[in-house]
């Protein structure tokens, strides 16, 4: 065997070690983090299985073995362990004892406004849907050029943008709700977020993504009360989630490729997955010199202003780096994009040693909407929740896509701002009440 494959393989155990490892210290935590860890799992499966040789057909060549499966592992310690400590950290200083209250007076005026808006966002993308033409059953309205050739309505595309996040209002709602209307209603409307999503063209990943967050709110809320996150009806449902998802994933591919829908599965999971980190990495050991600064500026120039061009930036960038320019035209033009440029562009932005600070300052910041988003879900907070929620999922978005607008925003900044003057205004109040207990007593 290949020394670096036989590393590859060490790295890969290293990895699952320091999964159970973050468990054991950050049980409380660690349904929040295991979104991220198992998104960079599948990139270190497959990165290691394209060590081993094969045709990559996005990048038009054979892959070998380069020792980019240690690399990715290494770098992804370097997120998750000071992301473990600064939990740890700040679980113990108790910095988010600011925000925790008692439930907010008219929630249940708050849940029903969640609910109808929901309700007509639904009815909106169906509507859309409907008139535009469904993907699943089409050859010509695809999933990839639906928004910019066919629909007609910007918000109907602002809303899609968001079934993630509502997917969580929806499991928020149904993890603390007290009437039978509200058990009933949160799931049906799951279900037809779901519906839409495959009749949409979705196969796997943002249906996952919203079951996910679908569930969050529930698995925190049993922790908190019983400890623990798994009992044996929840293995259960882990079993037929996946099922039901692999199930849908064979019935698009049977519908839309020319080989078997397995092996187009199979090379989706071992090959797609892991492709742009194994070329991006050996892009870069293979060159002697690299222009870091510039391309620092391309993606600063991006963060602060959105209409400069996206093909110097982001996963636009390492796609014309790394693959087959006939392919990669193909794909820009029809809005297909690799997967998981994170953590390969942090390289391009800062260098090998500069991508490690990185990795370690944004370990900081996760730590931080973490431990906001599940105080507000323990506290039954359902505005900071969903505040919280959107710095989460954008801050996974760069976590697998590497696209640093998608965080580095305005709007993520303003979230940031509300949410800090949020906890002042609560520590204030919170000190004035205890001054004047004090005083009452004496």
């Amino acid at each position: 065997m290949d020394p670096l494959i036989l590393l590859g393989y060490i790295s890969l155990m290293i990895y699952i070690y320091l999964g159970i490892y973050m468990y054991k210290e950050n049980t409380e935590h660690f349904l929040y983090i295991f979104l991220l860890y198992f998104y960079q799992f599948t990139a270190i499966i497959s990165t290691l299985y394209l060590e081993h040789g094969i045709y990559i057909t996005e990048q038009a060549r054979y892959s070998f073995p380069t020792g980019a499966t240690a690399r990715l592992v290494l770098y992804n310690i370097a997120f998750f362990i000071p992301l473990s400590y600064f939990l740890k950290k700040i679980t113990k200083n108790n910095i988010n004892k600011a925000i925790q209250t008692k439930q907010i007076k008219g929630s249940n005026i708050i849940v029903n406004i969640m609910l109808i808006s929901i309700s007509l966002c639904i009815l909106f993308l169906y509507y859309n849907l409907i008139k535009t033409g469904i993907p699943l059953f089409s050859d010509v309205v695809t999933r990839y050029v639906f928004w910019d050739e066919f629909s007609n309505y910007v918000w109907a595309k602002k809303i899609h943008y968001q079934i993630s996040l509502m997917g969580f209002v929806l499991g928020l709602i149904h993890a603390f709700a007290n009437t039978k209307n509200s058990k009933v209603v949160t799931p049906l409307l799951l279900l037809l977020m779901i519906v839409y999503l495959v009749l949409f063209g979705e196969k796997f990943s943002s249906i996952f993504r919203t079951l996910y967050m679908y569930l969050i709110p529930f698995y925190s809320i049993k922790y908190a009360r019983k400890k623990k996150y798994l009992e044996k009806k929840d293995f259960i449902l882990i079993v037929l989630t996946f099922t039901l998802l692999f199930s849908l994933s064979i019935f698009h591919f049977s519908q839309t490729e020319d080989t078997s829908a397995l092996g187009a599965i199979l090379y989706r999971v071992l090959g797609l997955q892991g492709h742009t980190w194994w070329g991006a990495d050996e892009y870069l050991t293979s060159i002697n010199t690299y222009n870091y600064w510039l391309h620092f500026s391309d993606e600063f120039s991006r963060v602060f202003n959105m209409e400069s061009s996206s093909l110097n930036t982001g996963m636009k960038y390492l796609m014309l780096l790394i693959g087959d320019s006939n392919i990669v035209d193909i794909y820009i033009s029809s809005n297909v994009s690799f997967t998981m440029a994170y953590p390969a562009i942090t390289l391009y932005t800062f260098g090998y040693v500069g991508a490690l600070a990185f990795q370690v300052l944004f370990a900081m910041i996760f730590a931080v909407i973490i431990k906001l988003f599940s105080s507000s879900i323990n506290n039954k907070q359902y505005i900071i929740s969903v505040l919280s929620t959107k710095l989460y999922i954008s801050a996974f978005t760069l976590f697998y896509q590497g696209d640093f607008f998608e965080f580095f925003n305005l709007q993520v900044v303003g979230i940031f701002y509300v949410l800090v003057l949020y906890s002042l205004i609560i520590k204030i109040n919170r000190n004035q009440r205890v001054t004047f207990s004090y005083r009452y007593l004496s």
